[in-house]
């Protein structure tokens, strides 16, 4: 029997071959891989397969002639997704003429594995590649340890606020995400904070300086989400009191004194007789007061002791005592809090009320104080009354020491209080010995 072979090749159409024999004609046709049509290959890819909610993945489908492999310009190709994200362009895309490549960018509202096929059938004569998976990451939130807490949650930065810690202090932050599985994990990076070398979903960052720390979660190398540690720390200091005698309150302190002036303050028939101090903590790092859910509260305790006595007595007998560590911190009616320029401010008048003296000529108090500063996080408004918080400062002494005696221009029985200068009258940065008996000098 006589047979005989023919083969011919068209640019575009696969390679046909004939085998014919007497009595019967048989066609068979070379047929690509899997995912191919009769006129070529087409192949998918997705840069990168893990992406953060909103973020972009480039989606590329090559088309390759399947009798030489040249790309193959203008054709077709539409690209879906289960669940259906957004692609853009939408719709068909075609080849490109230089490198047969058609290429969409994909994004999700939403958490998840996405499937993502290419379509370049039908009437093109290629096939369908895919699925590629694309897992789309969103990072639910970052918290840290070491009593550092999320406030402020207008916009997209996380802000975590928390005392400034001891020398070497480290933050942990750990990362939640959804969803968590090896492969979404592995693509997780910090930029700004040190990386478990076990657990890519914790970093850790120093908290001994009250320095902002700015970290940057990515998700492929890709910025996915911004936290910002604020160690906050505070300085107490320039105590006015009778070095500033007589003066005003600082500018921007919003706080009113009982009396006019500072240091040693005119007896007044509202308030009585009373030394008169301003107060200022600078807070750091800068900015941190500006914070949604950020407040700060100064805290005072007291040890303290008032005498009285009659004309002639030799000894002062005891009239009150405030051990060491007593409150004095009964509300915030004296506080300045809430500035939002990192400054705060306080005002104390301590003293004695304008009142009948009774049978007692005269009477002598002698307090120290320790004031500080606490940090107050997400918490409800603290602007009168005093809420209990982290301590964020340093302790500042100063004491008081005021003397009184009855009023020489009243009738000695109903006689008020005023102030006695011949004797010691101070309100001073610094400590104090509280004995049995009041100070008659400062050298005692």
């Amino acid at each position: 029997m006589k047979r005989w072979r023919t083969r011919q090749t068209i640019p575009g159409i696969l390679l046909v071959t004939l085998l014919v024999s007497t009595g019967s004609v048989n066609a068979e046709t070379v047929c690509a891989d899997s995912g191919q049509g009769d006129k070529g290959k087409i192949t998918l890819g997705v840069t990168p397969d893990v992406i953060c909610v909103n973020h972009s993945a480039t989606v590329t489908a090559t088309l390759r002639k399947a009798d030489d492999g040249a790309p193959d310009p203008g054709v077709p190709v539409s690209f879906t997704s289960e669940p259906a994200g957004a692609f853009a362009p939408s719709g068909t895309v075609t080849s490109d003429p230089a490198t047969g490549k058609a290429t969409v960018t994909f994004t999700a509202k939403s958490p998840g594995t996405y499937k993502i096929k290419a379509d370049a059938g039908g009437k093109s004569g290629y096939g369908t590649a895919g699925p590629e998976d694309v897992i789309v990451m969103k990072i639910q939130t970052v918290l840290g340890d070491q009593e550092y807490y999320k406030v402020d949650n207008t916009g997209s930065v996380i802000n975590l606020v928390g005392a400034k810690k001891a020398k070497g202090s480290k933050l942990t932050l750990s990362a939640y995400i959804d969803p968590n599985t090896q492969e979404a994990r592995g693509a997780l990076s910090w930029d700004g904070a040190t990386m478990h070398p076990s657990n890519k979903l914790q970093a850790t960052v120093p908290i001994d300086k009250s320095e902002k720390k700015t970290i940057v979660v990515k998700v492929s190398n890709t910025p996915c989400q911004e936290v910002r540690v604020w160690p906050t720390w505070a300085t107490v200091g320039n105590f006015r009191g009778d070095n500033a005698q007589g003066q005003d309150l600082s500018k921007n302190n919003d706080c009113e004194l009982p009396s006019e002036g500072l240091g040693i303050a005119p007896t007044n028939k509202w308030f009585g007789t009373r030394n008169q101090c301003e107060i200022k903590a600078t807070i750091i790092p800068q900015g941190v007061s500006a914070l949604g859910g950020v407040q700060f509260d100064f805290k005072r305790t007291k040890e303290a002791k008032s005498w009285k006595k009659k004309a002639g007595d030799k000894k002062w007998t005891v009239q009150a005592v405030y051990p060491a560590g007593s409150d004095d911190d009964p509300d915030n009616e004296d506080e300045d809090l809430h500035d939002r320029n990192d400054v705060v401010w306080v005002i104390d008048a301590p003293g004695f009320a304008w009142k009948r003296t009774e049978s007692w000529d005269f009477r002598v108090q002698e307090a120290e104080f320790i004031e500080s500063l606490h940090l107050i996080l997400n918490q409800k408004s603290n602007r009168k009354k005093a809420i209990s918080g982290t301590l964020i400062s340093n302790e500042l002494k100063w004491y008081s020491i005021v003397n009184c005696k009855k009023d020489p221009q009243e009738k000695p029985k109903n006689a008020r209080w005023v102030r006695n200068t011949d004797r010691l009258n101070h309100i001073r940065e610094g400590d104090i010995t509280i004995g049995d008996q009041p100070h008659e000098t400062m050298d005692e």
